[in-house]
């Protein structure tokens, strides 16, 4: 018995200290362990809704206009955020306007600052879904940067499970499935869209991970034209 109890404490001790060391990956550059420093996706390009179904209904905010159901009959709004709900009580959703200085990216000081190797929030944000440590092996990616760029999906991507990009209408669409363990158990999915505007940025959060629902807001998705 005292073998086995022993045993029993050996394979534990071994179990958290594996966590332990996995979870430093996450923190300490450049190592690359993690599963998420892998994630990539390739744009989708999908095309525009052009017609409201019966059971749709259009839903402006700010300078945009998109369809979701009617059964989303309750809506808080302010300046900068809109929030949906389901009249049901099975869903909602809450958009919102990412003020412009968020990134909190000067002018790059030399060129192996990371803020120097991506133009503007699309932009790092493409970098981000795109690169893998394998790249960094390329010429194009010699610059210390891309390397942070890849060290930090480490903690973007720690609770997520599947990423996916949609590109439609000058319009660009980062897509992330949360894991159940994430802090926000309520967040099924987020997306976050990149306007033609200005590099303008909305962050929308969905907690039913209905895909209909999900792709039919994105496929409607438009500027409110003057």
């Amino acid at each position: 018995m005292k073998n086995i109890s022993t045993c029993l404490l050996f394979i534990f001790c071994a179990h958290v200290f594996a966590h332990d060391q996995a979870e430093d990956y996450r923190f300490n550059p450049f190592q690359f362990k993690l599963p998420e420093y892998r994630f990539k996706a390739d744009f989708e390009h999908i095309i525009s809704t052009t017609q409201t179904p019966d059971s749709y209904k259009s839903v402006q905010f700010q300078s945009y206009r998109f369809l979701i159901p009617k059964t989303f009959t309750t809506r808080d709004e302010d300046l900068r955020t809109l929030s949906l709900r389901d009249g049901n009580g099975k869903g909602m959703f809450l958009i919102t306007l990412e003020r412009p200085d968020l990134l909190l990216c000067g002018k790059a000081k030399n060129e192996k600052d990371y803020c120097s190797v991506f133009d503007n929030r699309r932009d790092l944000l493409t970098k981000t879904f795109t690169l893998t440590p394998e790249d960094l092996t390329k010429q194009e990616y010699r610059d210390r940067g891309y390397s942070w760029i890849v060290f930090y999906k480490g903690v973007h991507f720690q609770y997520v499970s599947e990423i996916k990009m949609y590109a439609r209408d000058g319009f660009f669409f980062f897509r992330e499935d949360l894991k159940s363990n994430a802090p926000m158990k309520d967040i099924k999915v987020n997306v976050k869209i990149s306007s033609p505007i200005d590099d303008q940025l909305l962050d929308v959060t969905f907690v039913v991970k209905d895909e209909k629902l999900i792709m039919d807001f994105i496929k409607s998705f438009q500027l409110i034209k003057p």
